[in-house]
């Protein structure tokens, strides 16, 4: 499971000037992708993408979502190697 915290959205807002909002959305897509998968967070960014992207439910969302989760992963794998 990937666990966020008030850390990972400060830094999303003063790493990569994220509005509040925006900040919060992110939060609320990685607590969705944790609701497909149990997601290790020590897992290489690569295999977690992969793994998301065989599972049926994330499969039957929109193009569009699927990016916004798969760009959420992505920054909470890149907050969690700085």
């Amino acid at each position: 499971m990937i666990h966020t915290d008030a850390k990972f959205s400060e830094w999303l807002i003063t790493r990569k000037k994220f509005g509040d909002k925006t900040a919060r959305d992110v939060l609320s897509r990685i607590n969705r992708i944790n609701g497909f998968m149990d997601a290790d967070a020590s897992e290489p960014v690569e295999k977690m993408l992969y793994t998301l992207s065989v599972v049926p439910a994330f499969k039957a969302l929109s193009l569009s979502v699927r990016s916004q989760l798969r760009r959420a992963m992505r920054l909470y794998k890149e907050y969690r190697t700085e």
